[in-house]
């Protein structure tokens, strides 16, 4: 991983802030609704491989053997799992800024304001089922990834279970693995989603109820359940590739 890498979720989070900027000059709210959200959800997706380098370090100074083999998993290879979390980050901050726009209205309209609930509610709605789609797809693309990966690292999957590991301990491994590609960044993206639209964009524009404020354990709950689940179903799926790999007869692949 290089650290140029990064110029690209950095140009996006420029955007973003660019966005946040130009919602503060009259006649550029229209434009700045649309620049910070799409320079935040493309910063997310970018900086997917980043992420799983600094979660996979962190793993490596873990006691625990079995969070230091996943570390050296991901810092392994951080780009397979990483658009996935990429992908999975800016699910996050779209469910985030669905919660958040929907309360908005909701708090609006209990001051006085006379918003058509139905219709603007109807389409927040829609744009969260989109997202959960969206991570839908992301997980079979996990799928696949990881499936490449096992296959990939089958001599050394073999060697492990050679030592004395169980086929069970391999299996969490991996399901240790998926979990740690997915649920921190769908997690760090509803948090990121919540600050941005709920605190920072709405800052000097109107204060924040309690509407707004029940977003954010509502956000991390349901970005979070999201990506364990799917993260929990791979797991279970891959169980046939991961028994096949710690086969000993692997120990002969070159």
């Amino acid at each position: 991983f290089r650290r140029r890498a990064l110029l690209v979720p950095i140009g996006y989070l420029l955007a973003a802030v660019a966005g946040f900027m130009l919602a503060r000059v009259d006649g550029l709210r229209d434009l700045a609704t649309l620049t910070f959200p799409l320079g935040l959800a493309g910063a997310a997706i970018t900086t997917g491989p980043a992420i799983m380098v600094l979660l996979g370090r962190r793993r490596l100074r873990s006691p625990d053997v079995a969070e230091r083999i996943v570390g050296r998993r991901l810092v392994a290879d951080p780009w397979t799992p990483g658009r996935v979390a990429g992908v999975l980050l800016a699910c996050g901050v779209t469910l985030a800024v669905c919660l958040v726009g929907s309360a908005s209205l909701v708090q609006d309209n209990l001051h006085g304001g006379e918003y058509d609930l139905g219709f603007y509610l109807g389409g927040f709605a829609l744009a969260g089922a989109a997202t959960v789609v969206v991570a839908v797809v992301a997980a079979a693309s996990m799928t696949s990834g990881t499936v490449e990966q096992v296959l990939d690292s089958r001599r050394p999957t073999a060697s492990l279970v050679a030592l004395g590991a169980s086929q069970h301990l391999v299996e969490s491994l991996v399901a240790r693995q998926l979990r740690a590609a997915a649920v921190p960044p769908c997690v760090a993206g509803a948090v990121l989603g919540w600050v941005a639209t709920g605190l920072i964009f709405r800052l000097g524009v109107e204060p924040i109820g309690w509407p707004v404020w029940l977003t954010l354990p509502a956000a991390v709950i349901v970005a979070g359940g999201l990506a364990w689940l799917a993260a929990t179903v791979v797991s279970r799926v891959l169980r046939g590739e991961v028994s096949a790999a710690a086969s000993i007869e692997n120990l002969r692949t070159p």
